[in-house]
């Protein structure tokens, strides 16, 4: 979900959009705040394992 495509539409816009609210609901519950947040959380992890030196 923090590399999909609902995530990146989301981000670039700069709010939360229709699929990627269905898309949270869908995966991980109706609380999709807190999904949010789990997300995000998540892709922030993604990217500094990316940023790391080998």
């Amino acid at each position: 979900m923090a590399n999909g495509l609902e995530f990146f539409k989301s981000k670039q816009s700069g709010k939360s959009t229709p699929a990627y609210r269905a898309a949270i609901v869908t995966l991980l519950g109706e609380d999709w705040e807190a999904g949010h947040r789990e997300v995000k959380a998540e892709h922030q992890r993604l990217l500094s394992l990316r940023k790391k030196p080998p």
